[in-house]
């Protein structure tokens, strides 16, 4: 009766996933605990406090984030940590998160790393050179 067969590989992809999941809310939890979150406050608004400066100061930030590091552990380090800026310039949160993702999705297929275009060109047998010209329209939009 082998019946653990399904759950074996679920639990080898979960392994995986804690690997990534764990440094990052441990890093995280570092941020909070050197206040590193009123650092980044105290810097982006003595640059600006107008709404949409901060916002694109975040946006910009977020992609060279997003360019070196995986979109999750992007999110679990620096999410909490500029959800207080954005609250202290009355954004949304919800808002906030869809930015966030848009400037992490676009930098995940963006050079150096790219990660995505590696898997589309291998899905597709396409050059990266051409997927790359080929999304360049999509990121200007």
């Amino acid at each position: 009766m082998k019946s653990y067969g399904p759950y074996s590989d679920n639990a080898a992809f979960i392994a995986g996933t804690m690997f990534i999941m764990c440094p990052a809310k441990a890093t995280g939890s570092v941020f909070a605990y050197l206040n590193i979150n009123q650092t980044i406050a105290d810097f982006m608004f003595s640059i600006s406090s107008n709404y949409y400066v901060v916002m694109f100061m975040i946006f910009i930030i977020m992609f060279i984030v997003g360019m070196f590091i995986q979109t999750t552990p992007a999110i679990i380090i620096l999410a909490p940590t500029l959800l207080s800026v954005v609250t202290q310039v009355g954004c949304d949160p919800i808002h906030f998160g869809i930015i966030l993702d848009l400037a992490l999705a676009i930098a995940f297929v963006t050079p150096p790393v790219a990660i995505n275009l590696f898997v589309g060109s291998s899905l597709t047998g396409i050059s990266i050179d051409k997927i790359t010209k080929a999304k360049c329209p999509f990121c200007l939009v």
